[in-house]
């Protein structure tokens, strides 16, 4: 068991490192993947979340066509999963910008949004853990038609702890 005195002095010790980490320097975690298409261009599918947070945490992620043949698909989707990982963990959702949500529940919450005849389609938004969540998770999956390369997807990354 650990006494009082050390876990103030493990503490101390981790504000004193956040307080002369590097200015600029974010903590966060990201992730990318690419799928080569029919025709030369790329799907790519994007997933970031704050690393660390005290009362909420922030999110997004995209789905892009890259390249100029096409320069756009005929639709391109982008769906996300926010979770909240540990015991008792709980998740709520706060202020979001381009997102249908498709489930909730207590530590998921799974979203989309489709845009047509664009290159791109993104999502974002914050979500307030509880006190008890140990890390929070993204994962972005990305879909896109045209009739040049069909409908690949998805294309998935992950931004999270293993």
């Amino acid at each position: 068991m650990f006494s009082a005195k050390a876990i103030r002095s493990g503490l101390g010790v981790a504000l004193a490192t956040a307080l002369v980490a590097p200015a600029g320097v974010a903590i966060a975690t990201n992730s990318s993947s690419e799928l080569d298409l029919v025709g030369g261009d790329k799907l790519q599918s994007n997933a970031w979340h704050c690393g660390v947070y005290f009362n909420a945490c922030s999110w997004s992620t995209s789905a892009k066509l890259l390249g100029t043949t096409p320069k756009r698909a005929s639709w391109i989707q982008n769906n996300s999963e926010v979770k909240v990982h540990g015991p008792f963990a709980k998740i709520t959702l706060g202020k979001s910008s381009n997102i249908e949500i498709t489930f909730k529940s207590k530590t998921l919450i799974k979203t989309k949004w489709r845009n047509t005849h664009s290159w791109i389609s993104s999502s974002s938004g914050k979500v307030k853990p509880s006190k008890t969540t140990i890390y929070v998770s993204v994962r972005a999956k990305a879909y896109a038609s045209h009739k040049i390369f069909g409908k690949p997807g998805p294309v998935e990354a992950y931004a999270g702890a293993a």
